[in-house]
Order: structure tokens, then C-alpha cells, then sequence
């Protein structure tokens, strides 16, 4: 109810009678946190997560990941598996692929243009901004290609019924239309991925080739924990506690708390590092990353250039 609230809400804000430029900032705002919510949600049922039913918790997703997202619930899948097959190896984890515009790993850095190496830090953010709309154009064509038609039939179904209600009932323009959905995407964009950024991309990346940890020793040393909080876990789909997700993907993300004290007794049981922090020390450490990773790169091309 609360994801529906939200896309009244952006509905709502859109017909005030209001100037364009604040209409479209208010509704865009609504929307991209109802895409969010729905990212959480949809999350959950790709991992059987919400009845433990895979018929009706792929159902789920594919109504908020589909119609009220108009994205692709299989490619999420597809992609989202392989992340928690093998997490934070390079050339397995296809979320680690944000070349050549971030690293973070001085490894892969040495390879990408020093031009784009030495700002990522500042980047970082604002490029979060247009991840959904370029998945905008990856998910149709993944459907394409795949020829998911009931998936297809569903996103069409999303355009269809979020432009009429925007155009024949809130009286909005084509430019506006346009300018609700981009800029609900950016929203969109900066809140799951940065909330997403936190748990992983800072932690140390396994090498292709090099992944011989056993499963649950790379489930927990590659991944970060943000330390809950009643409004943090709500704010996070309860994602913040990644490391039990990890070890446990189907258990609902809000009863992830019930078994915190018996994963950190196994990582100490086993010597295994379990790395929890607040949320600002997890911002701080994945910015931090990004810059440190920028000055090992000026550092040795500064090197190459003065031998």
C-alpha cells in the first residue's frame, strides 16, 4: 500500500496547479521513491523472498518490477543471480562493470583513462543519477532479444497506463510526461544505487581467476554491512544487513535481524572478518575508495611519465 500511495501521491502532484518546473520536481521526487520501493519489493520476490512460493513471488515481481516499474523482472534475475554466484569477482559480478567511467580497484584502474580515473570521486554520485535511464534502453532490448512477450506486454501495459492517467486526467504535456519520467528515473537511480553502492563496490574485488574461496568466506568478506536502525532498514529495504542476505537470499529481508548475532558467531568461529559500519562511515569509505583508488592511478602514471 505504501508503494501505491506514493504513485498517487506523484499523480496528485502532477495536476496541482502549480508552475511546470515544480510540479515536475515534486512528482518526479514522489515517483522515484515509489520506483525504490518497488525495487525493494520486486528484490524480494526475484529471490523468493516474500511467500516463499516461486510461481506467486515471481508474480510479485513481475506486477513491480513490470507494470508499475515497466522494467524487466528476467533481467534482473539474470543479472542479479550472477552477483550473488560470485560477489565481487571481476568478470563474474556483472555489477562491477562501471568501466571506463569508475574503478575501484587499482588493478582495473591502471587500464581506463586517466581523465575519468582522476575525478571519479566527484562523478560518483551524478553518474548514480543515470544508471535507470540507461537501463531504460538495456532492459527493452534484453526483452527484445530474449523474446519475453509477457514481460514486453506488461512494460507497454506500465507506458500505456502511467501517460494516460498523465496526459488525459493530470493534463500534462508530452514535455512534461518526458521530464516526470526522466527525472523519476535520476531520483530513482540515486537512491537505490547509492543505497546498493554501499554493501559492495568498496570492498576488495576478487581477480578472475582467483575466486577459490568457498562460497560463504566470499559472501561475508566481500560484503559490507550498514549497522540497522528502525529508519535506516526501512529506508533500505532492510538490505543493509547484506551479509545475512547473502548467506540467506530467500529469507524475507525483514527477518534478517533474527539470525545478525548468529552469522557474526560464525564469521568469528571461522576467522572471518564480518565488516559492519554506520551509514555515514560506509558512505565516507566507498567515496574514499573511489578517491584513493584516483591518486594510486595519477601516482603511477606520474611514475611511468618521469621514467
Amino acid at each position: 500500500f505504501e508503494i501505491f500511495a506514493f504513485v498517487a501521491l506523484s499523480f496528485y502532484l502532477f495536476a496541482l496547479p502549480l508552475s511546470a518546473p515544480l510540479r515536475i520536481f515534486l512528482s518526479s521526487v514522489t515517483i522515484g521513491i515509489a520506483w525504490t520501493r518497488c525495487g525493494w519489493l520486486q528484490h524480494d520476490g526475484g529471490h523468493c523472498g516474500v511467500t516463499g512460493n516461486t510461481t506467486v513471488d515471481h508474480l510479485i515481481q513481475l506486477i513491480f518490477e513490470g507494470f508499475v516499474k515497466g522494467g524487466s523482472a528476467f533481467w534482473w534475475r539474470n543479472r542479479h543471480n550472477k552477483h550473488h554466484a560470485k560477489c565481487n569477482v571481476q568478470g563474474k559480478d556483472s555489477d562491477l562493470n562501471t568501466y571506463p567511467l569508475l574503478s575501484w580497484d587499482i588493478r582495473t584502474a591502471k587500464k581506463l583513462p586517466k581523465k575519468y580515473i582522476a575525478i571519479q570521486h566527484y562523478t560518483f554520485v551524478p553518474l548514480l543519477g543515470l544508471y535507470v535511464p540507461l537501463f531504460f534502453f538495456t532492459t527493452k532490448l534484453f526483452m527484445w532479444r530474449k523474446k519475453r512477450s509477457i514481460e514486453a506486454a506488461v512494460s507497454v501495459a506500465h507506458y500505456s497506463t502511467f501517460i494516460y492517467i498523465l496526459s488525459n486526467i493530470c493534463g500534462g504535456t508530452p514535455g512534461e510526461i518526458f521530464a516526470f519520467f526522466f527525472f523519476g528515473y535520476v531520483v530513482q537511480g540515486l537512491y537505490l544505487g547509492f543505497c546498493f553502492s554501499l554493501s559492495h563496490f568498496a570492498m576488495p574485488q576478487i581477480p578472475e581467476g582467483e575466486d577459490d574461496q568457498d562460497w560463504v568466506t566470499n559472501a561475508i568478506s566481500t560484503t559490507l554491512n550498514t549497522d540497522p536502525t528502525p529508519f535506516l532498514s526501512w529506508l533500505t529495504g532492510h538490505l543493509n544487513l547484506q551479509i545475512e542476505h547473502h548467506l540467506c537470499p530467500q529469507m524475507p529481508t525483514e527477518n534478517l535481524l533474527k539470525i545478525k548475532g548468529d552469522v557474526e558467531a560464525l564469521a568469528k568461529k571461522h576467522d572471518i572478518k564480518y565488516n559492519s559500519v554506520t551509514f555515514w562511515e560506509a558512505s565516507n569509505f566507498t567515496i574514499g575508495t573511489l578517491r584513493d583508488v584516483a591518486n594510486q592511478r595519477r601516482m603511477i602514471q606520474e611514475i611511468c611519465e618521469s621514467d
